[in-house]
């Protein structure tokens, strides 16, 4: 775990947020927006592509198409520009800081969990992903904050998920194993920070909204965290 112990050249802040699903992202995304009075970068609804519910009726077929539109959706919200259709984090960074929740790095975690079974497959997006983020101008995080959660607490984030918000339904036909091995591979990029980020991981089981009176409450003590722990970075 690195803490944040270094001057910011520019007054913008760009912060991204990393988690597996159902740890909290969009809840934590808007919190800090509002909190902090950032600009929020949504992730890219995957739910509403066709190839979603395609992906469950024959995931041999479409496993490798979904990821390359999953990652090319990732990238166009985080690179932006007027020949994209659409203001990325170059473009907001310009007037102000930045909270984003898609995190381009953890698309390739999903691929290399759902691909591993075809190695070519995973070979091409794996070529694919380095042509697209190898680029010098692409932002990287000014801190990253990893929402970690237990293996027991994602699959019932998950599970709760799809009772909420039936587009997600289906996404109660995957395997355990398949969720069991995308949670590890976030642990492992975490660990190893590959990119040398600076990473701020919050326990989420410790601010399980069910353990406070209110969501707002849970939030708050998890933001103290967060401000105690970034070295002043963030106020």
């Amino acid at each position: 775990m690195q803490e944040i112990e270094r001057e910011k050249e520019s007054p913008h802040l760009f912060i991204q947020l990393l988690g597996v699903p159902a740890s909290g992202k969009t809840t934590c995304a808007k919190y800090l927006g509002e909190r902090l009075g950032f600009q929020v970068l949504e992730e890219y609804p995957v739910s509403e592509t066709p190839l979603f519910d395609k992906y469950y009726t024959d995931p041999d077929k479409w496993a490798f198409p979904i990821q390359i539109l999953f990652l090319f959706e990732s990238w166009r919200q985080v690179a932006g520009g007027a020949s994209l259709g659409i203001e990325g984090v170059k473009e907001k960074l310009k007037m102000g800081s930045v909270i984003s929740e898609p995190t381009i790095w953890q698309n390739a975690f999903y691929a290399q969990a759902r691909l591993e079974g075809n190695p070519k497959e995973l070979s091409w997006y794996q070529d694919f992903f380095n042509g697209l983020v190898r680029s010098d101008s692409f932002p990287k995080p000014d801190v990253l904050i990893y929402l970690k959660v237990s293996f027991p607490n994602m699959l019932r984030g998950i599970k709760e998920r799809a009772q909420r918000d039936l587009t997600r339904k289906t996404e109660l036909q995957e395997s355990e194993g398949y969720w069991r091995r995308l949670w590890g591979l976030h642990e492992e990029w975490v660990n190893e920070n590959p990119l040398g980020l600076k990473i701020i991981t919050l326990d989420m089981d410790r601010f399980d909204f069910s353990s406070y009176n209110s969501d707002g409450e849970a939030l708050e003590a998890a933001f103290g965290e967060l401000k105690q722990r970034s070295g002043g970075l963030i106020k």
